[in-house]
């Protein structure tokens, strides 16, 4: 979470909640699932985000 939180920081966004899940039988043990609500300006800045986190190995779903 603590990356996710920087790169989020780092555009300019803010996150607004956070739910996490561990419980996935398919899913790696140091890995987790992450739903994050973000407050952003426009689409471009979503689009902006996106490409952070990618760029930071991260899958979006």
């Amino acid at each position: 979470m603590f990356v996710v939180s920087q790169i989020v920081a780092s555009v300019g966004a803010n996150i607004i909640s956070v739910y996490h899940e561990r419980n996935d039988d398919t899913s790696n043990v140091t890995a987790c699932w992450l739903r994050v609500q973000v407050e952003t300006r426009n689409a471009e800045h979503v689009k902006e985000l996106k490409i952070a986190l990618k760029n930071a190995g991260l899958k979006l779903i």
